[in-house]
């Protein structure tokens, strides 16, 4: 959809007029030579006409373009670069420049040419929502959210401008905002499995435990093969201390992705507080097949271990592990007790409780203070 936007905002300069020596004929015959496949000829060829356009913005954004839908982003941006060297004050090559680098996975290129564009057209929603996806991409995202405020207020009913601005209200502590602007997304467009999530997840964030819990049922109505849906229902049943019915959904998260590592880990702790360790193991080391880095499921899966007196495997795994949770600690200091080494199980022991010091001193220990229902200031 942004792809699609982007190319017209130039395609109106571009058939204006041409440097002398860039013809329609030169970009009718550049574009044949990319769908025929001699890609390395195109490329050539495109360098030719870049040079031959020299400041010639409208030749320059018509390469760019060219280039563009042929995904050769190098030579597009080398072209639409040019046109913003020579004529910085261009709408259509701010923009386009900085949707080339976007393009190129340089959100941190394309950062600069698309606030650029939108100063100089502030009524552009293309600049706006691309700004927005953009600046959310480099970590600033109370920039994001200020710049995809602006392109609702350009485009209400743009669904994917909605989805992304009610995913970073809830990522940056404004849930009731992402409540109010993900129901409209699923108004508008509520055939996105992923809007329904975004809004599952605001609710729960806004301590809407019931709007979650509906919702996330009626999202696995609406998608009975998404493993995600069933997982979020069993999440939400769950947190109801529903707990045999979020049994049954992780189990049909499973059934639809057997590899799913959330469900998994949620399936291998009710094993494991139900005392089923062995059946707690074969989900965790699930998990870690898939995601090796998961300190969560490595450190579940040694508890479960130490219950099954597999001592050695549950060494292997917490010394492996990093040193980033203090029940790593706490473990290690019962392997090494049940191992005669009282010395060892001592300094695990003072290590833990150096660690949950360290963790209560900087308010990581609990619920954070104060009230979490705020809304977002302009």
């Amino acid at each position: 959809m942004i792809r699609a936007a982007a190319w017209v905002a130039v395609a109106g300069a571009a058939l204006l007029c041409y440097a002398q020596d860039v013809t329609q004929a030169d970009l009718d015959g550049l574009r044949q030579l990319y769908r025929a496949g001699a890609r390395a000829e195109g490329e050539r060829t495109a360098a030719e006409l870049i040079e031959k356009a020299g400041s010639h913005v409208p030749a320059l954004l018509a390469l760019g373009q060219v280039l563009g839908v042929e995904n050769a982003f190098p030579l597009s941006e080398r072209a639409f670069a040019r046109a913003v060297e020579a004529a910085p004050g261009s709408y259509d090559a701010q923009f386009n420049l900085g949707f080339t680098r976007f393009q190129m996975q340089n959100p941190g290129g394309a950062v600069g040419p698309l606030e650029r564009a939108s100063a100089l057209k502030p009524d552009s929603f293309d600049a706006a929502y691309l700004l927005g996806v953009t600046l959310s991409e480099v970590g600033r995202k109370t920039d994001a959210i200020r710049r995809l405020r602006a392109a609702r207020r350009l485009n209400p009913r743009h669904a994917g401008a909605l989805s992304l601005l009610g995913v970073l209200y809830t990522q940056e502590g404004y849930p009731l905002d992402a409540m109010e602007t993900l129901e409209e997304a699923r108004r508008v467009d509520p055939s996105r499995l992923a809007v329904w999530l975004a809004l599952i997840e605001a609710s729960h964030a806004a301590f809407e435990f019931q709007k979650a819990l509906d919702a996330a049922g009626q999202a696995v109505s609406r998608f009975p093969e998404s493993a995600d849906a069933h997982f979020r229902l069993g999440f939400e049943l769950e947190t109801a201390g529903k707990f045999e019915e979020a049994r049954a959904e992780f189990e049909r998260a499973v059934q639809r992705q057997p590899d799913h590592p959330e469900a998994r880990l949620a399936l291998g702790r009710m094993e494991l507080r139900a005392g089923r360790r062995a059946e707690a193991v074969r989900h965790f080391e699930a998990v870690l097949a898939r995601q090796p880095e998961n300190t969560l499921a490595r450190i579940e899966l040694a508890k479960a271990l130490v219950g099954l007196r597999e001592m050695g495997r549950a060494k292997a795994l917490l010394l492996e592990g990093g040193d980033g949770d203090p029940v790593r600690h706490l473990l290690l200091a019962q392997i090494y007790q049940a191992e005669g080494k009282p010395q060892e199980s001592a300094v695990e022991r003072q290590r833990f409780l150096e660690s949950t010091a360290a963790q209560k001193a900087g308010g990581m220990a609990g619920p954070a203070p104060g009230p979490k229902l705020r809304r977002f200031e302009p």
